[in-house]
């Protein structure tokens, strides 16, 4: 049965050759006309009767009563001639369409006799309306039928600029015309007629965008029933058809497998030429057409055209009847399904564009970076709108996780570990080895933020600030009062071990500072910097306290001892103010001021003035103006 693999499948396992010799095909004896490839089958006409019916004059340039006058010719055929009448009853513009004075002319006249009787019983708005049928002078057919006013589809390809076929425009107008004519094509197959010469050149387009499937001339039938004048498909034992379109079973003769999927791979070969401006089997020689047909070959499509036409020409074409659509109508609506979606297609053709550029650019590394990132934006931004507009585009689809993967890599090449994480989770489902890859660079920062947000809270001094700043206001108050103190005590003679009095209140301050310290481990204690501000102060006072001890046995007097205290002091308290804390500057401004005072100051009033500068210096530490870190000399920052 004719689109199944029967038994005369067979013959598609030989060579073009091979397979005419089986069925008594010479090749001699195939002609070409006018780019027509034609069989030898032999049927004389009557040339003045139609199925019985004589045909009346209707042409007769010496009457002046005919029909038709002539009044010049339009375009040539292969075997015919098409010329502009004017029927004279009407007085309207009709195209008159006769044989050739060159064509084989019994078989000329087979051939337009056929295409009338067809033409006219396909009453269609894609079949030009036949006017009627009558002879010339001589007996010769005479076809007239309504005058188109345009061009051939061919033309009209032909006229378009190669680097047009890709763009929007191009496309929906052109896949409209093959639409069309897919429904004049189906309609004749439901009437049980197939065209077998579907191409470009044998369609018209009128001035409105009319479109017109025409030249009938090599129809059969594809059921044993109705006109017996028209010739059955599977009778067929010649080569006919146009050699660049031509589907295996023609090329091949074999009648048994012509159809309705030959007429959908004609489909296919003219949808093969306005996506590539050719043909699909253009040769240099007959032979070498006739064969390029017979294989079929799937082609690969130039990547400007959107790969669900490319999918659409190959199951069109494909080789064997049975794996092509089952009919015109169900091709149409494949067709009607891609049109419906073209601005989808059209929109995931130029992102794959851009998808090659930023794949480049990704290659390139860092110097091209701006442009990877201009290029990703883009074409993420054109996959995305032509899967909102089709959501089964496929190819926009793995366009986008192409995308997205090389994204993920790029951006985890540069330690971008968050952007890539966002474009995984546009992946679904990701590729496991990349997830892997990802969830560990995420884990791996995870933990370096937690460490670096771990050295900003031990360096952050604000924490606990209050605290630090009330204890270190009322200790340096009650240290600077206890020094004025035991200074008027001493001078009056009252305190006979001012050492062991002044080792016992600095040693008072380290117990305290220790024990705030302990109350308050989540202010004081919270920070490395707090908890090292501590140790510091402890270590400081704690010295001051050994100074004082020590001075007593040695028998340095106050006055120096004071003076000691003071520089010690002072040293500690820039080491603090550099490494810790510039406030603290202050405490060591409030020693070396007090220092100088002792050196001026009458003896005897040491206490007094280590007492009064210390409560001086700490209120300007805590209450004063803040001294800040770009406030130091910038060799003295860390």
């Amino acid at each position: 049965m004719a689109g199944e693999r029967g038994e005369t499948t067979q013959l598609y396992d030989a060579t073009l050759e091979a397979a005419w010799d089986k069925k008594g095909i010479q090749f001699a004896t195939i002609r070409v006309e006018r780019g027509t490839c034609v069989g030898t089958s032999e049927v004389t006409p009557s040339r003045r009767s139609h199925h019985g019916v004589e045909l009346p004059c209707v042409l007769d340039p010496a009457s002046d009563s005919a029909q038709i006058r002539i009044a010049g010719t339009l375009g040539m055929g292969g075997m015919g001639i098409v010329r502009l009448g004017i029927q004279t009853a009407l007085e309207r513009e009709v195209a008159v369409k006769t044989i050739r004075e060159d064509a084989d002319r019994d078989r000329a006249d087979v051939l337009l006799l056929r295409e009338a009787h067809i033409t006219g019983a396909l009453e269609h708005p894609n079949v030009v309306p036949i006017y009627t049928l009558g002879s010339d002078p001589e007996g010769r057919p005479v076809l007239v039928m309504k005058r188109i006013e345009g061009r051939s589809w061919a033309d009209l390809l032909a006229s378009a600029a190669p680097e047009a076929r890709a763009t929007e425009k191009y496309l929906r107008e052109h896949l409209e015309i093959l639409h069309q004519v897919a429904r004049a094509v189906g309609f004749a197959h439901k009437k049980g007629i197939l065209h077998r010469d579907i191409k470009p050149d044998n369609v018209m387009i009128g001035l409105f965008g009319e479109v017109y499937l025409v030249d009938w001339g090599i129809a059969v039938r594809s059921r044993d029933e109705g006109a017996a004048w028209l010739p059955l498909a599977a009778e067929v034992d010649t080569v006919e058809g146009t050699p660049g379109y031509m589907a295996p079973e023609m090329a091949a003769g074999i009648g048994s497998d012509i159809g309705e999927r030959s007429d959908v791979y004609l489909l296919g070969a003219t949808l093969h030429e306005v996506l590539t401006g050719a043909p699909p089997h253009a040769a240099d020689t007959l032979l070498g057409a006739l064969t390029s047909s017979f294989k079929s070959t799937p082609r690969i499509y130039p990547e400007a055209v959107p790969a669900p036409l490319a999918a659409l020409c190959h199951r069109a074409m494909a080789r064997f009847p049975g794996d092509r659509h089952e009919s015109a109508d169900a091709f149409r609506k494949a067709l009607a399904e891609l049109r419906e979606h073209h601005v989808s297609m059209v929109l995931a053709h130029e992102a794959h564009e851009r998808l090659e550029r930023f794949l480049i650019a990704a290659a390139q590394g860092a110097e091209a970076d701006d442009e990877v990132h201009a290029l990703f934006a883009e074409l993420r931004f054109g996959f995305q709108q032509a899967l909102r507009a089709w959501r089964e585009n496929l190819a926009a689809a793995r366009g986008l996780r192409t995308a997205l993967e090389r994204m993920v890599e790029y951006c985890l090449d540069r330690g971008a570990v968050d952007a890539a994480a966002t474009y995984l989770r546009e992946l679904q489902p990701p590729a496991a080895e990349q997830k892997a890859r990802v969830d560990a660079a995420v884990e791996q920062k995870s933990a370096e933020q937690a460490q670096l947000r771990k050295l900003e809270h031990d360096k952050n001094l604000s924490i606990g600030e209050t605290d630090r700043r009330t204890f270190a206001s009322l200790t340096g108050i009650a240290w600077g009062i206890a020094c004025v103190f035991v200074g008027m005590l001493a001078r009056g003679g009252k305190l006979s071990h001012a050492h062991l009095a002044f080792a016992a209140l600095n040693l008072a301050l380290v117990v305290a500072i220790a024990a705030v310290r302990l109350l308050r481990p989540d202010t004081i204690g919270a920070t490395a910097a707090n908890r090292r501000l501590t140790l510091l102060t402890m270590t400081a006072f704690s010295q001051q306290t050994v100074v004082w001890l020590l001075s007593m046995p040695l028998g340095m007097p106050t006055e120096a001892t004071a003076a000691m205290h003071n520089l010690m002091g002072g040293v500690l308290w820039a080491i603090v103010a550099f490494t810790v804390d510039p406030s603290w500057l202050w405490l060591w401004l409030s020693h070396v001021m007090s220092l100088v005072t002792m050196l001026l100051a009458p003896p005897g009033y040491a206490f007094e003035i280590l007492g009064a500068f210390g409560v001086l210096g700490t209120l300007m530490g805590n209450l004063g103006p803040r001294i800040t870190r770009d406030a130091l000399p910038s060799f003295l920052r860390e």
